[in-house]
Parts: structure tokens; sequence; C-alpha cells
């Protein structure tokens, strides 16, 4: 799900040197939240480095190597640990910092867009997705996220166009099978039952989620009961 890099994320004091006194306490504060973070996913898979958000499975990355500003990650780890307690208004505004240091970071983007549409606001989650696209058009989980929003709007034929386009582009195995899931969720409601099992048939041989994968077997069944 979070694709692997080589380069580790280090703090330098060049960065910290620029910042007024509020903005270091703060630092040093709670950067080791951020060492934290970052030890932690170094130890697991890639795959587990994801949040899931709502009953749309909205997901938010832990992917510390997209900031540049020491701030901007201390903001938006501090957002991720509001986001696991269940707290996304908190979570929200530590984003929003993060966002205000870095406007151009599509990690952050993409996080707010999945708030926004957890929310309901789908104008503005659009909004946010479309200023990541234009940032990165390469940025698979910007696709996964756009698509669900619109899925949960009742938008399912645009869904189902955004998602087609992340999945052509989408380098990990596990994650194309997330995007063929979610197709054949939007199929579903469409009430087109043979493009819903199709993908969900393929969705079902790639995930190895265990999470996921309940709720693929789940669809499966919903699809059979149809069929009988």
């Amino acid at each position: 799900m979070l694709e692997t890099r080589n380069k580790p994320y280090t703090t330098t004091l060049a960065v910290i040197k620029n910042r007024t006194k509020s903005e270091i306490n703060l630092i040093k504060k709670i950067l080791f939240i951020t060492v934290l973070f970052i030890c932690i996913n170094c130890k697991k898979k890639p795959e587990n480095l994801l949040n899931r958000i709502g009953e749309d499975a909205v997901l938010i990355e832990n992917n510390s190597f997209e900031f540049k500003d020491s701030l901007s990650i201390v903001n938006y780890n501090l957002g991720i640990a509001e986001l696991r307690n269940e707290n996304l208004k908190k979570a929200k505004i530590y984003f929003n910092k993060s966002l205000e240091i870095e406007p151009k970071n599509t990690t952050t983007l993409n996080s707010l867009g999945g708030i926004e549409a957890n929310f309901g606001n789908f104008k503005k989650a659009y909004e946010y997705f479309e200023k990541s696209l234009k940032i990165n058009n390469r940025y698979t989980l910007t696709y996964m996220n756009y698509g669900t929003a619109l899925n949960k709007s009742t938008e399912q034929e645009k869904a189902i166009e955004i998602w087609r386009k992340g999945l052509k582009i989408e380098m990990n195995y596990e994650k194309t099978g997330y995007f063929n899931y979610n197709i054949a969720n939007a199929y579903y409601k469409l009430d087109n039952y043979s493009e819903s099992k199709k993908h969900n048939d393929l969705a079902l041989k790639i995930v190895s989620d265990k999470e996921v994968r309940k709720d693929i077997i789940e669809l499966r069944d919903l699809l059979n009961k149809w069929k009988d």
C-alpha cells in the first residue's frame, strides 16, 4: 500500500534554525512522536502503513518521506495519532496545520480529502483530491479515495472511472486488488452483478489483508445469492 523508499527521513538542524522560539519548542516537545511513528513504520510491512476510517474504507497514509519540513511532519503525525483515536476533527486541525507549511504535499491533501469525505463534505473533498492530482497524478491513493468519496455520494459511474485510472497506473499488486474490490462494490450498487462478480473474483485472488478479504467475501456471498 505504501511505496517503499530507500531514503531515510532525517530532521536537520538547518531546518530548525529558521524557526521561531515557539516552533522550536513545539518540535522539541513532540518530535519524539515523529521518531516513534517512523520506527514503528519501519518494522511493518508496507501494506500495514494505512489507516482505515469510516465504513467506506477511506485510506490515509503514514508517509514520512513526502515531507520536507520538520514542523509539517510533526503536525501530520499528530493528526495520524488523533485519527487512530477516531478523533477526526482534531486530526483535521493538525493536517491543516501541516498543509499550511507544505501546501503542495499530496499526502496531506489526500488525507484532508479523505476526512472531508468521511464527514460528508464531498465538494470540499473533491477539491482536495483534484488539487492533489494536479500536483502528482501518479499518486494512486488519491484515486482510491477520490473514487470512494464519489461512490459514497452515489456517483458510482464516475467512481468507477476514477478507480480505473488509478488501477491502470498502480504498481503495487496488493493495491490492484483493492481497486478491483472497489470497482466491484460500485457495480453491485448499479445492479451490474456480472461486472461486480468479475472484479470481486479478481480482488479475492489478489488481496492478502485479512480484514479487506472479509469485505470481499461478504460481497461474493451477496452476489452468489443473486446468482441462485
